[in-house]
């Protein structure tokens, strides 16, 4: 999906007036950074992580930390 596939549901939201302002800027801003595309070149560092992967992960975590105790 292409982000700019979102810019009207980006407009809906900030037309409900629930959109923090001081964070984002205003609706055109945003759309001219969603349509730029410079400001996403590290996306890879938002990704969500696989959820069963996280837990696996922390449960390794947590049995190794109680392995120390």
């Amino acid at each position: 999906m292409e982000v700019t596939e979102l810019i009207s549901e980006i407009k809906a939201l900030f037309a409900t007036g629930c959109v923090d302002r001081s964070v984002t800027g205003d609706c055109d801003t945003v759309i001219h950074d969603i349509a730029d595309g410079s400001k996403f070149g590290n996306v890879d560092r938002y990704k969500i992580p696989d959820i069963y992967k996280e837990t696996a992960r922390l449960r390794q975590w947590w049995a190794n930390a109680q392995d120390m105790d």
